[in-house]
């Protein structure tokens, strides 16, 4: 799993005219299925914090949504850890609504 998340990463850290956004989200909407509701396994690992930092990045609304409700329990121990801590402030600058902004402040 981790290796074909890495291929993700790498696809979407390209720069945007190598490959186009609606491609990115495609991209994004493929590791969510690798992933399949472990993040917790990803968000307290230096690599992982990477990978879900760009999928929160580059999804689509729908798609940072539902990353950012799959991480919310543990939103208090990330911004403790050492490499979770950037995870928590990407969720909080890219979250969509004003309800899941308002979680993170909390």
């Amino acid at each position: 799993m981790k290796k074909k998340l890495m291929l993700h990463y790498n696809k979407l850290i390209m720069k945007k005219k190598d490959i186009g956004m609606d491609n990115k989200q495609d991209i994004v909407k493929e590791a969510i299925d690798l992933i399949n509701h472990k993040f917790e396994d990803l968000i307290f690992k230096h690599d992982g914090c990477r990978i879900v930092q760009q999928l929160i990045k580059h999804g689509s609304m729908k798609q940072k949504e539902a990353i950012i409700d799959e991480i919310k329990p543990y939103a208090i121990r990330m911004m403790t850890q050492k490499y979770s801590n950037h995870l928590a402030q990407k969720a909080f600058y890219y979250s969509p609504s004003a309800n899941q902004k308002a979680y993170f402040r909390n």
